[in-house]
C-alpha cells in the first residue's frame, strides 16, 4: 500500500513526533510512505528507511494556497492510497486537495476540537475511549470512527536498582497554560518551604516562556527548576533523569508518559483523561488537576519510597510493552486503512 502522512505542525512535541515514527513504522511493514512536513520540522538524527520519502513544504499560514499547490503536485507524483492528515493544519491543507485526486483521507484526534472541522474527513482516528465517546456524543456516526491508541517507537531501557539522590525530575512540553508547568513550579515550591531540596528540569517553549520564568524568579527557586529548550532527543533528556511529571490541566492522551515508561521512569500525572486510560494506581502516581498541594506530595512520596516507585515503574513500563507499542500499534493501523481504501472504492 502506498500511504501518505501529512503532518504540518513546526514544534517536535509529542503530537508532531506521531507522524514520523507513524512512516517509519509502516515501512517497516513493508509500505512505501511519503512523508509531507513542515520545511523547518527537524527529523530525529538517523530518520531514513528505503520505503519513506520525505517532502517539506513551507508554510506562512493555515490557508497557504502556494503550500496547497506544492502539497497537490506532491501527492499525484506519489499517487497515495490513502492519505493520514495529523491536526487540524494538515486537514486544512490536504482534504480538499485529496478528494480532487479521490485520494481517501483519514485523520487522527489529538484533541478535543471541533469536530465539525472534519466533516470531510472520510474516517477520525481516536486514541482513547473518552475521545470516542465525546465524537459520538457531538453526533458523529459511530462508522466513521476508529479507535487506535497511540504508540512509541521508544526503545526499552530497564529500570534502574535506584533513585539518583537527589531524585532528578523532569517534564517537558509547549509552554502553555493547559500543560500545567505554573502548578509544578508551585509544587516546587512547597516542598522546599518544608525543608526539601530538588531539581526539576522543565523542557519546552512556547508563549509562556517569560511567565513561567517570572514565577520561578519571585519565588527564588533557580537553584530548584530549570526551562530549557526543546529537546532534539527526547531519549537523551529522559535517560539524565529519574522521574517523569505530567502536571497537565487537559491531556487527552500524553505520548510522553509512553516514552517515559519505555525507558523506566516512574510517572507522577494530573488525574486527566488521556492519562487515566494509560495507567492505574499501580503504575503511576495521581494528583488532581492543578492542585499543587497534591503534586507536591507525591513527589515527596517518590523521594521516601523509592523502592515502590520503581515497582510502578516496572509495571507502566509492562503497560507500554502490552499496549502501546509499534508493533502492536502496525497491525490495528493497517486493518483501519484497509477499510477505509475498501469503503471508499465501492
Amino acid at each position: 500500500m502506498k500511504i501518505t502522512q501529512v503532518m504540518v505542525g513546526e514544534q517536535g512535541g509529542g503530537v508532531e513526533r506521531i507522524a514520523p515514527d507513524m512512516s517509519l513504522t509502516l515501512a517497516e511493514a513493508g509500505h512505501q510512505v511519503q512523508l509531507i512536513l513542515h520545511k523547518n520540522f527537524s527529523l530525529p538524527d538517523g530518520f531514513e528507511h528505503p520505503n519513506v520519502s520525505v517532502f517539506k513544504v513551507g508554510l506562512r499560514h493555515r490557508r497557504d494556497f502556494l503550500a496547497r499547490l506544492k502539497i497537490k503536485r506532491a501527492l499525484r507524483r506519489f499517487g497515495p492510497d490513502v492519505a493520514h492528515l495529523h491536526l487540524r493544519q494538515g486537514v486544512t491543507l490536504a482534504n480538499g486537495v485529496c478528494r480532487r485526486l479521490n485520494i481517501p483521507t483519514l485523520t487522527s484526534m489529538h484533541n478535543y476540537g471541533n469536530p465539525g472541522a472534519y466533516n470531510q474527513v472520510d474516517k477520525l482516528l481516536v486514541p482513547t475511549h473518552a475521545l470516542h465517546t465525546f465524537l459520538i456524543d457531538s453526533g458523529i456516526a459511530a462508522e466513521k470512527i476508529a479507535y487506535v491508541p497511540n504508540f512509541s517507537r521508544m526503545p526499552l531501557a530497564p529500570v534502574p536498582a535506584s533513585l539518583a539522590s537527589p531524585v532528578r525530575f523532569f517534564s517537558f512540553g509547549r509552554f502553555v497554560e493547559k500543560k500545567g508547568f505554573s502548578s509544578l513550579i508551585s509544587a516546587v515550591d512547597l516542598i522546599r518551604q518544608r525543608g526539601h531540596r530538588v531539581k526539576v528540569d522543565i523542557a519546552g517553549q512556547g508563549p509562556l516562556d517569560e511567565a513561567l520564568a517570572e514565577q520561578i524568579k519571585q519565588h527564588n527557586l533557580q537553584d530548584f527548576v530549570s526551562l530549557l529548550p526543546w529537546q532534539k532527543d527526547p531519549q537523551a533528556f529522559i535517560d539524565t533523569h529519574d522521574v517523569f511529571i505530567l502536571p497537565s490541566l487537559d491531556e487527552p492522551f500524553g505520548l510522553v508518559l509512553l516514552e517515559a515508561s519505555a525507558r523506566g521512569k516512574p510517572v507522577i500525572t494530573s488525574m486527566t483523561a488521556g492519562p487515566r486510560e494509560i495507567f492505574d494506581d499501580d503504575s503511576a502516581y495521581w494528583f488532581d488537576i492543578g492542585n499543587a498541594e497534591q503534586l507536591a506530595a507525591q513527589m515527596l512520596e517518590v523521594i521516601n519510597d523509592p523502592v515502590a516507585s520503581l515497582q510502578k515503574a516496572r509495571n507502566a513500563q509492562q503497560v507500554y510493552v502490552d499496549k502501546y507499542s509499534h508493533r502492536q500499534f502496525a497491525e490495528e493501523i493497517q486493518q483501519v486503512y484497509r477499510q477505509t481504501v475498501s469503503a471508499d472504492s465501492q
